[in-house]
């Protein structure tokens, strides 16, 4: 490798180590960096946090068995997270910017050739390295946020996996190759093991392309004896089988089930159809993430049919249709799991992307040099472009990393103490997680968030201001009473006597626009409708709905439902306390606070 690569390299490192160390700690992060002895599971349930210490290195078996008992089975991403949680920030940046590098160096291998190491040039690191930070989902929370640093790992540990089958493929020549060494072959099993236990999609992918890659081999070699192949193949066999160890522990951990009810118990009940429909509807966001994949494969594949017609597919390199078709399996898989968030789709958007560069490869094998120039030109246009927003980002971590230590100065002065800090003024992005992917606290201090923040600095409570025009009260009959905030279309409870604090949800505000009675076919209908709805679902904004039990005047009727369409508008504000389930709501008027 030329020293102007390792020079790249070294940018990289530096760039991506600064911003690890501007990034603060938040929600999640205090959790799992503490030694909380209470489930998440249990928080995730609406239990009050515990108060816990400081963590220690000797919690992180015993946190990562907690939750593999209680919450899911990626052991070996709570050993990982409970790790870089506690070492020092200076050293957890350097790791993590050296991840990054990792990766970036080991996609550069896989488009260019394991033995083409040679042809790594500062424009394909700076290349690769951009177009994982700027195309990337969420990149931020997956190299910056801590606790989302499983997604790194992940995808580090998969190209390291794959990177013996693809050495292979291209020399097929099993009489050729290398055998790996016992060490070598130790601590791929070790990796291989490492990996199934990370994440669930990845692993699966690699396992089915690792397969599919030895039985190709297995039959390219065909004039050499069973024994012989066998024994070359060996390793990579074994390490086949210790990544379906790993994913038969993953997927047998006795928390996935009580994850998935706590979590997405609405997708337990949709039947077959209906997670279609919800994939499908779910794909027009999804394939906006892979914007710079799907770029690169469509001008490929329209510069080779214009260059070879229709036998421009004989000019489509094997490895990378394959990483095309692990992108798109990755997607697919969702249709069998409840709707991810976004940074669940970086493996996806790694294979995708590496197909892509790939595809671009054969583009450019046959060019004309005016071609490939142009084409040159246009990707240091792309790199400059990434690297004139760096500044700005740079900027945005400076200021809210100043904003979140004058905050951590007030929680330091205050154990003990109800603490109102004020709202962040700085927004992230999704590099700068805290206010974007990741929920800062709220105006509520029962909320979880707040709660596991409080009981990290030691405080009674914390919660930020709310301004007076979005605070609304209710007196109860006992004359007790209940304040309430307003954020968008919700109200949360504020303040609440210990003994009605549990009993008031969530709930959407506005004036009655139309209420009638409606059949009770009809109204357990939108009930299961309602119920089934994912979170922030478009459904629910379209049409807010609220529900109340009412009797019809004739007394011979059956009991009825009181349909409540309730638009955004004006006050009176409303609450709904649910009762014996959605057929027995309650209205109570809220008044602003004087």
């Amino acid at each position: 490798m030329k020293f102007s690569s390792f020079l790249a390299f070294g940018c990289v490192y530096l760039c991506v180590g600064l911003f690890c160390l501007l990034t603060p700690l938040i929600s999640d992060d205090y959790y799992f960096g503490g030694s909380a002895e209470q489930p998440f599971a249990a928080i995730m349930a609406g239990e009050p946090v515990l108060p816990f210490g400081p963590g220690a290195f000797s919690d992180i078996f015993r946190l990562a068995a907690q939750m593999y008992a209680t919450w899911d089975g990626r052991f070996a991403s709570y050993i990982t997270l409970g790790f870089f949680l506690r070492v020092p920030q200076v050293l957890y940046a350097l790791l993590v910017a050296g991840v990054f590098c990792g990766t970036v160096f080991l996609a550069l291998l896989h488009v260019l050739g394991p033995e083409q190491r040679k042809r790594l040039t500062p424009l394909a690191v700076g290349l690769m390295a951009a177009a994982l930070w700027w195309g990337m989902p969420t990149c931020g929370s997956v190299y910056f946020w801590r606790t989302g640093l499983a997604y790194a790992l992940d995808l580090f540990c998969a190209l390291l996996f794959l990177l013996p089958f693809r050495q292979l493929l291209a020399q097929p020549d099993l009489r050729s190759s290398r055998i790996l060494s016992p060490a070598a072959t130790a601590g791929y099993l070790f990796l291989s093991l490492y990996f199934g236990l990370l994440q669930y999609n990845t692993p699966i992918l690699c396992f089915l392309a690792g397969t599919a890659a030895t039985c190709r081999l297995w039959y390219l070699n065909a004039a050499m004896p069973a024994g012989e192949r066998l024994r070359r193949l060996l390793p990579l066999i074994c390490g086949l089988g210790a990544l379906l160890a790993g994913l038969a522990l993953l997927f047998n951990s006795p928390g996935n089930a009580q994850r998935l009810l706590i979590r997405s118990g609405w997708f337990l009940s949709l039947s077959l159809p209906e997670k279609i429909l919800s994939w499908f509807q779910d794909q027009f966001y999804v394939q906006s993430l892979f914007w710079l994949p799907w770029l690169l494969t469509v001008w490929s594949l329209w510069t080779l049919i214009r260059r070879h017609g229709r036998k421009f597919w004989r000019q489509l390199p094997p490895v990378g249709i394959a990483f095309l078709l692990l992108g798109q399996m990755g997607q697919g898989a969702y249709l069998f799991a409840p709707s991810p968030d976004s940074r669940a789709y970086t493996s996806a958007f790694l294979f995708m992307l590496l197909g892509g560069c790939l595809l671009v490869r054969a583009a450019l094998a046959g060019a004309l040099p005016a071609s490939v120039c142009r084409a040159r030109h246009i990707f240091l246009c792309f790199l400059c472009v990434v690297l004139l927003t760096l500044p700005h980002e740079l900027m945005l971590f400076i200021s809210g990393k100043a904003e979140l230590e004058a905050r951590e100065r007030i929680y330091a002065a205050s154990a003990g103490k109800d603490v109102r800090v004020e709202p962040l003024q700085t927004r992230g992005d999704r590099f700068f997680v805290l206010g974007a992917y990741q929920q800062d606290i709220t105006y509520d201090p029962n909320f979880w968030i707040n709660q596991v923040v409080a009981r990290h600095w030691q405080l009674a409570s914390v919660a930020l201001k709310m301004p007076p025009d979005r605070l609304f009260s209710h007196t109860m009959e006992d004359g007790r009473r209940l304040v309430f905030c307003r954020q968008g279309t919700t109200l949360r409870l504020v303040s609440a006597p210990q003994s009605a604090a549990n009993r008031y949800y969530v709930y959407y505000y506005g004036k009655p626009g139309l209420v009638r009675y409606l059949p009770s076919s009809l109204a357990d209908g939108l009930t299961r409708w309602l119920r089934q709805a994912r979170p922030g679902d478009m459904r629910l904004w379209l049409v807010p709905l609220l529900y109340a039990q009412a009797r019809l005047g004739d007394k011979d009727a059956a009991p009825a439902t009181l349909w409540g369409v309730y638009p955004v508008a004006d006050s009176p504000l409303w609450l709904v306390r649910p009762g014996d389930g959605p057929m027995s709501f309650r209205l109570l008027p809220l008044l602003p606070e004087s």
